[in-house]
């Protein structure tokens, strides 16, 4: 059943590790866009006016939830303007991460970065540049769980984007 679940289960671009770091979790509940099963369910932030729906991640991946409500799932800017299907495909068609405050989604020659962890993630930390972009931002070498890591999407820079509670 686990096997057949991830086989569904969609991939974010722009959240690669959604099922490990984001707000989803197994779940057989009624997806209240599709009707179906989820599979995996959403249980983070949805910003819109009014009760936010059951959503499965493949509303969210397709857009059918962006489609049927206005909303989003992030709190933030960017820290230059992508284009704008870009800007849609985070904002509607990727599922949000625990943040403390709005922050700044970093963004390298018109592509988004995407998310890949936290800061006090110990496994993260071990990958080449983590370390060094955690210290860029917080001034010490060391885990920080006030820290945002976003990886290039097609390469191998890090960025860390702090997030103060």
């Amino acid at each position: 059943d686990e096997a057949r679940r991830m086989s569904e289960a969609p991939h974010f671009r722009f959240n690669p590790n959604a099922y490990e770091n984001s707000c989803l979790e197994e779940s057989d509940d009624a997806c209240g866009v599709c009707g179906r099963a989820c599979g995996w369910r959403y249980v983070g932030n949805i910003y819109m006016v009014g009760d936010s729906p059951v959503v499965c991640a493949r509303c969210i991946a397709d857009g059918r939830l962006g489609r049927k409500y206005s909303c989003g799932f992030h709190d933030m800017e960017f820290s230059e303007e992508p284009d704008a299907a870009l800007v849609e495909e985070i904002e509607v068609r990727t599922p949000g991460f625990a943040t403390y405050n709005p922050f700044t989604w970093p963004v390298r020659d018109g592509m988004p970065m995407a998310f890949v962890g936290y800061g006090d993630d110990r496994d993260l930390l071990k990958a080449p540049g983590v370390l060094d972009a955690v210290e860029g931002v917080t001034g010490f070498r060391g885990a920080s769980s006030n820290t945002l890591i976003f990886r290039e999407v097609d390469g191998d820079g890090i960025e860390a984007v702090l997030d103060l509670d």
